[in-house]
């Protein structure tokens, strides 16, 4: 379905131009201001992301992984264990390792668990997610407010 809703959706780049400045506004501020602290020392910021690879330009100016549009007949998306690969390959080509893993959801597990050393950081998250995690798959992890405060508690 979304690769069919994508089909008709199209390109355009006005389209995608205000589609991202309408995505820029509503961005979270923690965590707009943490990447920007995490750039500010020296940190590369990777965003890998189950929506479509052709409009993330449109409101992200770095770099990513996300889910191809084209030349995937296999229609596989960027999440999961998927995600979990390919964020790895990505870390190896690099020389670097995983320091921070922020979400919204529970598909993301397999990333969260993989970094084991660092910090995971959890924005806005549904009920369902936060029982995910607290409960059916516990895994450490800080909630964006929690940061923004100063206040680490798990």
């Amino acid at each position: 379905m979304k690769f069919n809703a994508l089909k008709l959706i199209g390109k355009d780049q006005e389209l995608l131009e205000s589609f991202g400045e309408q995505i820029n506004k509503s961005l979270n501020s923690d965590v707009t201001r943490f990447l920007a602290q995490r750039r500010s020392a020296g940190d590369r910021i990777l965003l890998a992301s189950a929506a479509a690879d052709f409009y993330i330009p449109a409101v992200w100016d770095g770099e990513f992984l996300a889910t191809a549009t084209d030349g995937n007949p296999a229609r596989l998306e960027c999440r999961g264990d998927e995600k979990l690969r390919r964020v790895n390959q990505w870390l190896e080509s690099n020389g670097l390792r995983l320091n921070y893993v922020l979400t919204d959801h529970h598909d993301d597990a397999p990333l969260l668990k993989a970094n084991s050393t660092g910090e995971n950081i959890l924005v806005n998250p549904s009920e369902k997610t936060l029982r995910f995690f607290r409960e059916l798959e516990p895994t450490h992890f800080l909630l964006i407010e929690e940061l923004a405060d100063d206040v680490v508690t798990r």
